[in-house]
């Protein structure tokens, strides 16, 4: 998309910009691309003539455009990771130039610990659309804490571009907005609340002359509504997935926050229950959203669910208060800048934008769980099958009967066509030899669904 708009101007692909993108794939200057064959292939539903679109909308790939389009017209094309890396560059400075102007210079630590003691680090050299949701998220967030309602609504709306459900909490805040101002608003109100509405159009308005549907997704594959609603917590708590366990250092500030905004509500910015409202909002929403997906065990990440980055800019206003507590608190200082260095450190380390994609292994915390109490939690079949199996995407769910545990004790059957030959995954520190045919033993009574038993 970025080469379409490079080089035709256009939001949607053309022969010119194949020719570009096939040109870029055997230069073999950017690792993971996928062939341009099997990438003309991958959407075609998403076709309109000689045109192509993806489930991707087009504004995120323009503003990168517009970083590479000077060094275009002058002949000297450049990396399109480095032009998308600098487009991070500009986004990230925005929520910091807004906190500092808002909150001072603990506002810009506050920005800096969301980013660099969190997973979101490791998109900054990556060309995906999470990072442009996480600064608008959190320029949204800073906004509203700074009581400019129409602005961060706007935030939201222009997040919404590549992921609709977002514009959902950014037209109740306009909702209550005006009627809280009783239609008395300035002029630059009115822009942002008009900007809001347009930003929040575009996404659907596109793919509706195109396609007649309001997102490619429920047209092209990769989101049924409703279809993962029972697994909706996965994202903020599942041992794999989850946000939370995957940034204890946010947690823990977070908590202290917590306890700084119930006992001194002054250090809270914007007012505990104006943000508790939107913070409510916003995660049933993009949950709720979420859970259409069709594929949990996604990639685009070196552990923890892409989607559980949306709720890091949530705990903004928790961190400036732990800030704000620590700093006035002359004794606790010493110890909140070693934390606060050592969950930078730590992050920089875990999370290095250099390390590749892990998504069919366990995490160190999930296999501990799964190994020693299992019952404290029970995964998703899916995101079980892929990383205990340690197939990732590549689990063929007919040919496996079922993966036995890091306990020996306990496995997920699947109930598989023909269990007698179907493949069992069984760890290497099992010692019980015939654990296999008794997990074939188990799929051949044909259990509705696939299922956790412990083994005889």
């Amino acid at each position: 998309m970025y080469l379409s708009w490079l080089t035709t101007l256009k939001p949607w692909m053309t022969d010119k910009g194949w020719a570009a993108y096939s040109t870029l794939f055997d230069a073999h200057s950017i690792g993971g691309m996928v062939g341009p064959s099997d990438l003309a292939n991958s959407f075609p539903a998403l076709k309109v003539g000689d045109t192509a679109d993806f489930n991707h909308f087009w504004l995120y790939s323009l503003l990168a455009a517009v970083v590479g389009f000077i060094p275009h017209i002058l002949g000297h094309d450049i990396n399109p990771v480095l032009a998308f890396s600098i487009l991070h560059a500009l986004l990230l400075a925005a929520p910091m130039i807004m906190a500092q102007r808002a909150f001072g210079w603990m506002g810009v630590a506050s920005v800096a610990f969301l980013f660099f003691s969190s997973p979101m680090i490791w998109y900054f050299n990556k060309v995906h659309s999470e990072l442009f949701t996480f600064c608008l998220v959190l320029a949204s967030v800073i906004a509203f804490c700074d009581r400019k309602i129409p602005l961060s609504a706007l935030f939201l709306a222009i997040a919404s571009t590549q992921n609709p459900p977002i514009a959902a909490p950014a037209f109740f805040m306009c909702a209550h907005f005006l009627a809280v101002k009783r239609l008395r608003f300035t002029g630059v109100e009115f822009l942002l609340l008009a900007l809001t509405a347009i930003f929040a159009a575009i996404h659907p308005a596109y793919y509706f002359l195109r396609y007649h549907v309001f997102t490619p997704q429920l047209l092209a594959g990769g989101a049924s509504m409703g279809t993962n609603l029972r697994y909706f917590y996965v994202w903020l708590v599942d041992l794999d997935l989850g946000i939370l366990p995957a940034w204890p250092a946010g947690v823990i500030a977070s908590c202290l926050g917590i306890w700084v905004a119930w006992r001194y509500p002054s250090k809270f910015p914007g007012g505990r229950l104006p943000f508790a409202v939107y913070a409510f909002l916003f995660t049933v929403i993009c949950l709720y959203a979420q859970s259409a997906t069709t594929n949990m065990n996604s990639g685009a990440t070196p552990g923890p669910a892409r989607y559980g980055l949306w709720y890091i800019p949530l705990a903004f206003p928790l961190v400036l208060a732990a800030i704000r507590w620590t700093h006035a608190a002359y004794k606790a200082r010493p110890i909140a800048f070693g934390y606060y260095m050592l969950s930078l450190v730590s992050a920089c380390i875990i999370f290095w934008p250099g390390s590749g994609e892990k998504y069919d292994t366990p995490t160190l915390l999930s296999y501990t769980v799964q190994r020693l109490a299992p019952r404290l939690y029970t995964p998703p079949p899916e995101i079980y099958f892929e990383r205990y199996s340690g197939l990732g995407e590549r689990a063929a769910y007919p040919d496996l009967a079922g993966v036995v545990g890091p306990n020996c004790h306990r496995a997920l059957i699947n109930p598989v066509e023909n269990p007698a030959i179907a493949n069992v995954s069984v760890p290497a520190r099992c010692i019980d030899t015939t654990l296999p045919e008794k997990v074939r033993a188990l799929a051949a009574q044909k259990p509705p669904k696939p299922g956790f038993v412990d083994l005889p």
